[in-house]
């Protein structure tokens, strides 16, 4: 069978599945009494009402997670000590009206278990490889398509992995989760076992049970199963809400001007030579390898050095027929202007502003997001700064280490955990951001950690 026909037996089989209350109405009212459990936890710890959740998430970008994920935890549960759950009945009822992949694809969701995941390595538009998150397992591969081209290295992800033959699939719903709300979601777990034990305790001190369980752990073990949903979507929904719904930051450069920005062109004609050595007479700018671009910095370049941070107001780069000058803010392009009007005269012609709105810039798809074409001097001089960066970094406080440095946590096989959480959290936000591919694992071994 081709895969878009089995897609398409599968889609129709979950269609089937929404429409389906049994054959006595069994079901009924029961997927919203799941919607209320999901959200009414959420409005309480976010103070808004039950009715703006519901519209927010079932009626925006996010509508498709929501009712997927909330969907499947219904289908597979077991309601009030029954014999089957949703699935199970459904194809016992009807079973028969799909085809064998709308079929199999039910019998393995119905038989699925919802898992909390760390992703070790992605492949976009093929696979992801993940284990059990907080374990050292080795990695499974799950082929994904679609959700790989948005999940991360050690990004969390609570999902349901299906197996048909030898061949792993997600199935169609889950929620990823940035490494810090994936630790979030691990402390609230972790913290089940010892609530378990003590409820036990407590019931037996006051009399409800005669002994402790002798299946306790079982017992532990599926609280904390039947637990991961609510927390992980709680967590999940109260990240995305507050970030969707937060006033947009105010962006400002080191001298407090707004984020904005901006390029400044200039015709020129055919005196490159002389466009070249008026610049070149500035002590400010800086001629790149390249030799056709300059750096603009705040003060002289000789007195820059090379291990010293420093503010770089903008970039100049001369063309065929102009000469192009970018910095990202307003008031530095006019500081800018004025000054490449004072150095080249009648070299150049009139300038033409442009301004970038950023939150225009974030929705367009021709905004490059990676600096590939960026010329390998420079990228090899950018890879040069963050590394002198990075290694001095590693005997600095860390906040997100309890102010001590990753080598010290590094030291103390108490605090490994917390460096390692360190390293992963700088490799995720590394692959998400639009900045230079950096490769982190000479970290790694500097810091005589196992990246597994």
């Amino acid at each position: 069978m081709s895969e878009r026909k089995s897609r398409r037996e599968i889609d129709k089989a979950i269609k089937h599945l929404m429409a389906y209350t049994g054959p006595n109405q069994e079901w009924e009212g029961r997927w919203e009494q799941v919607q209320a459990e999901l959200l009414e936890p959420l409005a309480g710890k976010l103070e808004v009402s039950a009715e703006e959740l519901e519209e927010f998430f079932y009626s925006g970008p996010y509508s498709h997670m929501v009712i997927g994920f909330g969907f499947e935890d219904y289908a597979t549960a077991v309601w009030d000590n029954e014999a089957r759950n949703l699935i199970e009945a459904y194809l016992a009822h009807r079973g028969w009206r799909e085809g064998s992949a709308g079929r199999q694809y039910l019998r393995a969701l119905g038989e699925s278990e919802l898992g909390f995941w760390e992703i070790t390595a992605v492949k976009p538009g093929a696979y992801a490889e993940i284990r059990p998150y907080g374990t050292q397992d080795e990695p499974i591969r799950v082929k994904e398509k679609a959700a790989t081209e948005s999940l991360h290295r050690w990004d969390g992800l609570v999902a349901r992995v299906l197996q048909s033959g030898r061949t792993r699939t997600f199935s169609g719903a889950m929620l990823p989760l940035r490494p810090e709300l994936a630790a979030r979601v691990q402390r609230v777990l972790s913290a089940i076992p010892e609530e378990t034990r003590g409820l036990m305790q407590q019931l037996l001190e006051q009399g409800e049970i005669e002994s402790i369980p002798e299946d306790l752990e079982d017992v532990v073990r599926q609280a904390q199963a039947s637990e991961l949903a609510g927390v992980a979507f709680t967590v999940w929904a109260m990240d995305v809400y507050l970030q969707t719904t937060r006033p947009a930051p105010i962006l400002q450069n080191r001298d407090a001007e707004s984020i904005v920005p901006t390029r400044v062109r200039f015709p020129v004609g055919s005196a490159h030579d002389d466009i070249i050595r008026a610049l070149d007479t500035s002590p400010v700018l800086r001629r790149e390898l390249d030799a056709t671009s300059w750096t603009w910095f705040p003060k002289p370049c000789a007195d820059v050095d090379a291990d010293q941070a420093v503010s770089v107001l903008g970039h100049i780069a001369l063309h065929e027929t102009t000469l192009e000058l970018d910095t990202n803010s307003i008031e530095r392009a006019e500081r800018g202007a004025a000054l490449l009007g004072t150095l080249l005269g009648d070299l150049v012609g009139a300038p033409l502003t442009v301004h970038e709105n950023l939150a225009s810039m974030a929705g367009r798809s021709d905004v490059p997001v990676s600096n590939a074409d960026r010329p390998e001097e420079a990228q090899a001089a950018l890879e040069d700064q963050l590394t002198r960066h990075y290694r001095n970094t590693l005997d600095e406080p860390i906040p997100m280490l309890n102010g001590l440095s990753p080598r010290q946590c590094a030291a103390d096989p108490a605090r490994r955990g917390d460096v390692i959480g360190w390293l992963k959290y700088l490799e995720n936000a590394g692959d998400r951001g639009p900045g230079i591919p950096y490769d982190f694992s000479w970290m790694w071994d500097e810091l005589n950690l196992e990246r597994e």
